[in-house]
């Protein structure tokens, strides 16, 4: 498994202490206090909403999206749709894009932040985490939606992961 951060209980022999709060993942401690969901949610398996699919690319101004069960479903299938290419992954950034595009035949490498733009040009794909984890920096939308453009214009990708 990848490390990923955290780690509390290492941190918590270390120092001695066990009052630690994670704020390396979107997991929060206090959580919004939900209704329990009713008893027949246990007697179907879920199926698809066609509603669900069309308010949500209504709401995004999408011709198409593809609901996935969080954002790691979608890094781990993202690189095997596509053959080997050439990938720019944000650096520093989320590991787990690295390490899947590495998995499946592609040339992986590690762009910073200061070099992406020059990367558009020269990538199949470009992957931006945006807000980025761990650094906080961001990329403006018109410029995203410039290397998006430039990227498809070729058959290429921007996967741009907003989950920070």
């Amino acid at each position: 498994m990848l490390e990923h951060g955290g780690n509390l209980r290492d941190a918590a022999r270390h120092y001695g202490r066990d009052d630690w709060v994670d704020l390396s993942t979107g997991i929060n401690p206090h959580g919004y206090p939900a209704p329990a969901p009713s008893s027949a949610a246990w007697h179907r398996l879920p199926e698809p909403d066609p509603e669900f699919l069309a308010a949500a690319c209504a709401y995004y101004g999408a011709p198409q999206l593809l609901p996935v069960a969080g954002t790691q479903a979608a890094i781990q299938a993202l690189p095997r749709l596509r053959p080997p290419s050439r990938v720019a992954v944000s650096a520093p950034s989320y590991a787990e894009h690295a390490y899947h595009w590495n998995l499946h035949g592609h040339t992986r490498r590690l762009v910073p932040y200061t070099e992406l733009e020059a990367a558009v040009d020269d990538s199949d794909v470009v992957v931006v985490v945006n807000p980025n984890n761990p650094t906080g920096e961001t990329i403006a939308p018109e410029r995203l939606l410039d290397w998006a453009a430039r990227l498809h214009a070729r058959g290429g990708w921007l996967v741009v992961d907003e989950a920070f």
